[in-house]
């Protein structure tokens, strides 16, 4: 059996004593009010995971009457007398050693510090990592009903289209987020490149909601429906037409939900994007919609605007009106 000359017994002899001995002082200085040794932190409402294995008396704070605690077992240990409970072995090792002491003093300086998340920081670390088709979609809480997502992957060569949409379901609490990817066309020459994507977005719903992430893939180029000279636009089944609606956000204004017919256009994507022009121009919010065909044949009008959300429907201020023929 390994023995410890007395040179080096007196050294750890030494070296615990400067070590426990303050801490010894302050404890009995805490209970007599001589220090304030209270912490800020100590008003969350739940200690993380890695502050409870400093928090020996469980009551929900780190401080010296845990230091007490760990002291006690420690010495206990040290003369044989508790070889079973090891509370103060914050490393598991099944030992009570100056290396658990010096792991609490850390967790217990952190605590002191203020450095521990609160409840409510630690409600809004929550994220969720989904993954299609070699896409990846990461949403993050951020708190006050915000939810900010990325969405990166890579596409075949530069000519391949890209957007991303999103899309609430109130009833079941999700967001559908929809990646559509569009092939160029046959006759366009493009260098054979791997392309890096990535588009962030926002979205304003509470922290119980989930997302759902969806990769569709269109043989067509998306028509561009704002750029029809005429009232009316011919499509196939299975083609995608998108429009926008644009407002100012200081006046009050938002985009209405789209009328049309859900029997021969499917809404599968909304997308939002913000452009701020100083204080005089404010902000001009640009809402693309994208629409695709799900029947053969038939007519579908698509009525498109703004409106303040608490006046009469007869205010709206529609922006655009476009009869989808189908054929």
């Amino acid at each position: 059996m390994f023995k410890l000359n007395n040179n080096v017994r007196v050294l750890f002899y030494l070296i615990g004593f400067f070590l426990i001995t303050p801490l010894t002082i302050f404890y009995v200085l805490e209970g007599s009010g001589v220090f304030d040794t209270r912490s800020s932190a100590g008003q969350i409402a739940e200690l993380g995971e890695k502050f409870k294995q400093a928090d020996l008396d469980d009551d929900n704070s780190i401080s010296l009457k845990d230091f007490s605690i760990w002291l006690d077992n420690f010495r206990k240990f040290k003369n044989k007398q508790n070889q079973i409970n090891l509370v103060g072995d914050l490393d598991s090792d099944n030992n009570i050693t100056l290396m658990d002491f010096s792991l609490w003093l850390r967790l217990w300086r952190e605590y002191k510090a203020g450095n521990i998340p609160t409840k409510e920081e630690i409600s809004e670390n929550i994220g969720l990592n989904r993954s299609v088709e070699g896409f990846k979609l990461i949403a993050t809480y951020k708190g006050d009903s915000r939810w900010k997502y990325v969405v990166t992957g890579t596409l075949p060569n530069p000519c391949y289209g890209a957007t991303v949409s999103t899309k609430k379901d109130l009833e079941s609490k999700i967001i559908n987020v929809t990646l559509l990817i569009t092939s160029p066309s046959a006759d366009t020459v493009c260098a054979q490149v791997i392309k890096d994507f990535e588009k962030e977005g926002v979205v304003n719903v509470g922290k119980n909601y989930d997302f759902i992430f969806y990769v569709q893939r269109s043989e067509s180029e998306i028509i561009n429906g704002d750029e029809s000279d005429n009232k009316s636009i011919s499509m196939k089944e299975g083609e995608i037409v998108k429009f926008t609606v644009e407002y100012n956000v200081t006046t009050g204004y938002t985009d209405f939900d789209p009328q049309y017919n859900p029997n021969l256009m499917e809404l599968i994507g909304r997308d939002v994007s913000s452009v701020g022009n100083g204080l005089v121009g404010g902000n001009t919010t640009t809402v693309t919609y994208y629409f695709k065909a799900i029947a053969s044949s038939g007519s579908s009008n698509i009525i498109l605007g703004i409106h303040r959300e608490f006046d009469p429907e007869s205010t709206r201020l529609i922006q655009r009106t476009t009869i989808i023929n189908l054929n």
